[in-house]
């Protein structure tokens, strides 16, 4: 916890918020906060804070911490203007979040793989095996009498229809 004033000066930082920014606590009054920590806290307040969360949680530290900023607006009995600053260890949360998106992307790149391989399947096993279907239609609509013919014309147009089929689905 840090507590600022207007002008963006320390005038309290707890134990903790001093480790993160890497000074002792009584060196910090009367200083704006340094480092890359005080440079995060100075441009989330844009100079004027407000109350409110951080959405982008900073990575600090090794081995590696996840901290957001939370900011609370307060005045003084003498009316002095006080910034709390909270910087919330976020690190269990922001690293479930990026294994659940890693999981997420790993299942849309396994189901993108499966759409591949079933297109490939389409193609490779029963457009091919239509395709000699149609041949052995074509070769058969040759040499059946004339009113056999148009059974087999038939059957050959139904059977180019499911092969239209199959390619739009495996294009698909």
């Amino acid at each position: 916890i840090l507590l600022l004033d207007d002008a963006g000066l320390v005038l309290e930082a707890n134990r903790s918020a001093a480790g993160l920014l890497d000074h002792k606590a009584d060196d910090l009054r009367g200083k704006r906060p340094p480092g890359p920590v005080g440079t995060w806290i100075t441009s989330r307040l844009g100079g004027r804070p407000v109350d409110g969360a951080g959405l982008d949680p900073m990575r600090l530290g090794q081995p590696p911490r996840w901290f957001e900023l939370v900011t609370m607006d307060t005045r003084e009995p003498d009316g002095a203007r006080v910034v709390q600053i909270l910087l919330r260890d976020v690190t269990e949360r922001y690293e479930r979040e990026q294994g659940l998106e890693s999981v997420a992307r790993e299942a849309l790149v396994a189901r993108e793989e499966e759409q591949q391989r079933i297109a490939r399947e389409l193609h490779d096993g029963p457009v091919q095996s239509l395709v000699q279907l149609l041949r052995g239609l074509d070769t058969l609509a040759s040499e059946v009498p004339e009113p056999q013919r148009g059974r087999v014309v038939e059957a050959r147009a139904e059977a180019e229809g499911v092969g239209d089929e199959l390619r739009r689905f495996s294009r698909d």
